[in-house]
């Protein structure tokens, strides 16, 4: 009884803090949104394991708010600094989030696709392909993460601080941390999936050796091996692409491409993968699009052309895939104007693997896409691609091609120009639309695109005439656009 007596009884809060805390949740304020996480962390260190998992959420959802309101002081260039650890803030609080509500939608014995477990709950695929691009890709642009981190907070507020605290505490959304080891262990079992993954991509090779003769859908039907594959791509499609598509598996290692007795790969745009290895892959390829993924592994194979070590076989067999892809499906309507514009999207930075005739095509079936921005696009393939390359002297005298031209005017320019003609001319005295910038003004502004700025905003600026005085270029403009003819 003594014992009993001085027994401590810990409760995470009192009455008193749970209102109080409502009250500073949604706030934007700095001072009451870093109250509000310090109170969330006392109550986290009087309840460790025992805490809800809506309340830890809350937690680092609201320390990546802080410390974006921490960053508004800040000058440009601190502030390009801060970037990076606000989308680390951004991206792990999403993560958290979105497995925490994937696994309030793991009922059954079944798994679920994340995309469809969380949709019950409100969660749009938006967000859980976010997530996905946080955990398996480049983590998304800041202004992404920004309208998922605030729509988390939203859901949060509508579906458990709303409520009493009574209420808040006995429902759903409070599932409690230990119960869900999943979440809290994401980044650290990313490992053992894709082991997973590999086993089951062993698998199926096993398999298809010994049966290359089944080629049709009823006999693939019921095979266990793309049964679990399957099942994979369900749960985790991102993921399992990302595994799928490297060096060994679908891209084929110089080893691999020995074994096939095939010729050497080449960068031909009409060089095609050999007809042995789509129709060793044909089964597997039909699961996926038949689960509509296809512009997913066109983006797939688009991430892997990013790598800046990549191997020119590696590189031919992608491009290869992504060209058959795109073709095969530009005539028909599988893809939707969504997922035209993804392609598009992560076409673009790796353009110069790709014609311009390609690119085109992609663009065509973007059928909302404006003419200025066609327009826009079509400059920075001229600059950076290599094809259509020419000299300035060819060209008409307004048109830059490449960086080394542009390197080339503003070396010949910087030896003639006076200050009271800014604008530079090339050697026949025509005006080349270049003009030199104040060095002082563009001291804090960092090499290559702005912070959070994405690729399709990324264009060059041609002033033709150089006669628009009254238009000042920002330091940090997100869109920089051509001047119409």
């Amino acid at each position: 009884m003594e014992a009993a007596a001085n027994r401590q009884l810990i409760v995470s809060f009192t009455p008193y803090e749970w209102k109080y805390v409502r009250q500073l949740f949604r706030s934007r304020r700095i001072e009451d949104v870093k109250e509000c996480v310090i109170i969330l962390a006392t109550w986290i260190s009087r309840t460790g394991e025992n805490t809800p998992v809506a309340i830890s959420c809350s937690h680092v959802l609201l320390q990546a708010i802080y410390a974006e309101l921490l960053s508004t002081g800040m000058c440009e260039s601190e502030r390009y600094m801060a970037i990076d650890d606000l989308r680390s803030k951004h991206g792990y609080a999403i993560v958290r989030f979105v497995n925490y509500v994937n696994e309030m939608g793991q009922t059954g014995a079944t798994l679920k696709n994340m995309v469809h477990a969380v949709k019950s709950f409100g969660i749009p695929k938006k967000i859980v392909d976010i997530r996905h691009a946080i955990t398996h890709q480049n983590c998304p642009d800041i202004a992404e993460l920004r309208y998922a981190t605030n729509f988390c907070l939203d859901w949060l507020w509508k579906n458990f601080w709303l409520s009493d605290a009574r209420v808040a505490m006995n429902s759903a959304a409070a599932t409690n941390s230990s119960k869900n080891p999943t979440s809290s262990s994401e980044f650290g079992g990313q490992r053992g999936r894709e082991q997973q993954y590999v086993s089951s991509l062993r698998a199926f090779n096993t398999w298809r050796v010994k049966n290359r003769q089944l080629t049709t859908e009823l006999e693939w039907s019921e095979v266990a091996e793309l049964l679990a594959l399957k099942h994979h791509i369900l749960l985790d499609s991102t993921g399992f692409l990302t595994c799928f598509m490297r060096d060994g598996h679908l891209i084929q290692t110089p080893g691999q491409w020995k074994n096939w007795k095939l010729p050497v790969t080449c960068s031909n745009d009409n060089w095609q993968i050999p007809e042995e290895i789509q129709a060793f892959w044909e089964p597997l390829f039909h699961v996926m699009f038949s689960l509509k993924l296809g512009a997913e592994i066109v983006v797939a194979f688009l991430w892997r052309l990013r790598e800046p070590m990549i191997k020119d076989m590696t590189r031919h067999q992608i491009t290869a895939y992504v060209r058959m892809i795109v073709q095969q499906f530009a005539d028909a309507d599988v893809f939707s104007d969504e997922e035209w514009y993804k392609v598009l999207d992560h076409l673009l930075p790796v353009a110069k693997n790709f014609s311009t005739e390609f690119i085109e095509l992609v663009m065509a079936r973007c059928t909302t896409l404006a003419h200025k921005r066609k327009k826009q696009i079509r400059q920075i393939l001229n600059i950076s691609t290599k094809s259509h390359v020419e000299s300035p002297s060819t060209s008409s005298s307004d048109t830059v091609h490449t960086v080394s031209d542009l390197q080339k005017l503003l070396k010949k320019s910087s030896k003639s120009v006076v200050k009271s003609e800014p604008v530079t001319s090339n050697a026949d005295g025509n005006r080349t639309g270049i003009e030199l910038c104040d060095v002082a003004a563009w001291a804090e502004v960092p090499f290559g695109m702005a912070p959070g700025q994405r690729i399709e905003t990324f264009t060059v600026v041609l002033d033709h005439h150089g006669s628009d005085k009254s238009r000042k270029r920002r330091a940090f403009d997100a869109a920089i656009t051509l001047d119409e003819d």
